[in-house]
């Protein structure tokens, strides 16, 4: 157990969270906690604390809820919207849209950032498709930026992985490697990488048995964890536990929404997740909310909605 404290601390330093956190203002957060203020079609959040600000800084899919498009259109052509609290998570204004994501003409798509300090700089990963389509079509890949203050972005290059894939996470695993977990084909797969140039595909899935998307991983309690957003009626998310990171096992789920993203500070946890609510005669609209969750008795438990 001391062994798996010191690693823990030292992959907390390595991606910029822990001790050096920012807590978040539990009792005076606002609910919903963020709606997006030009599309109403907040959706996919990723939290990270912008050190150099002093801020939270809530990275998201800006879905084009209320724009009258054909078929699934909407859901496509989304930048990357960025939500903003300078109060401890108490109030939010909308900063715009991340700079630099961009890298080839055309009006593209971006889907589900995770966005994580490693080292100096800060690191996205985030689903790319080519085009606007109208029915769940175009093959998702991977796109890797950096950026030293979480405004402007610089891409960095494509992960080398299958095609069609959506929803990338990273997280450094026990021997200092980063992985890259990611869906493909109803599954979880995972990469890693030593130097974010060579990529190694683990060549078999980390999760499987159940249709599900947007994997997170993070440290908490002594276990690495992993939330998943199973599809279609399912209403709560997925939760496994490991040791290494590499094996899991399943856990009872989180009844909350979906597609969610979690910031450990210290002893403490926030998730974020998105929930649809109906506006204008339809139910595209959705906004982000904030939970509290904590380990107990070796499970990973909501202690504050």
């Amino acid at each position: 157990m001391k062994i798996r404290y010191i690693l823990a601390v030292i992959i907390g330093l390595l991606f910029g969270m822990g001790v050096k956190a920012q807590t978040i203002d539990f009792e005076h957060i606002p609910s919903p906690l963020f709606r997006d203020p030009v599309y109403d079609g907040a959706a996919d959040p990723s939290l990270v604390w912008n050190e150099e600000t002093k801020e939270w800084w809530l990275f998201y899919t800006q879905r084009r809820a209320n724009v009258d498009t054909q078929g699934t259109a909407w859901v496509y052509g989304s930048d990357i919207g960025i939500g903003i609290s300078s109060d401890n998570g108490k109030t939010w204004r909308y900063f715009g849209i991340a700079e630099g994501l961009k890298m080839e003409p055309g009006h593209n798509t971006f889907w589900a950032p995770c966005v994580r300090k490693i080292g100096k700089e800060y690191h996205m990963f985030v689903a790319y498709i080519r085009g606007v389509q109208y029915d769940w079509r175009g093959d998702g890949i991977i796109a890797h930026y950096t950026s030293k203050n979480l405004w402007k972005w610089k891409f960095e290059g494509f992960v080398p992985v299958e095609q069609n894939v959506i929803d990338p996470a990273v997280h450094a695993l026990p021997d200092g490697s980063i992985g890259l977990w990611y869906t493909y084909k109803g599954d979880t797969n995972l990469a890693t990488t030593k130097n974010f140039k060579k990529w190694e595909l683990a060549g078999k899935p980390a999760i499987t048995g159940i249709n599900h998307e947007a994997p997170i991983v993070f440290q908490m309690g002594g276990y690495y964890w992993m939330v998943t957003d199973p599809r279609g009626d399912y209403s709560g998310l997925a939760v496994y536990r490991s040791d290494d990171a590499r094996e899991w096992t399943r856990m009872p789920d989180l009844m909350l929404g979906g597609h969610a993203d979690i910031a450990v500070c210290g002893d403490k946890a926030y998730i974020v997740y998105f929930r649809h609510f109906r506006k204008d005669g339809h139910s595209r609209a959705s906004a982000l909310y904030m939970s509290e969750i904590e380990v107990s008795d070796g499970k990973l438990v909501v202690s504050h909605y």
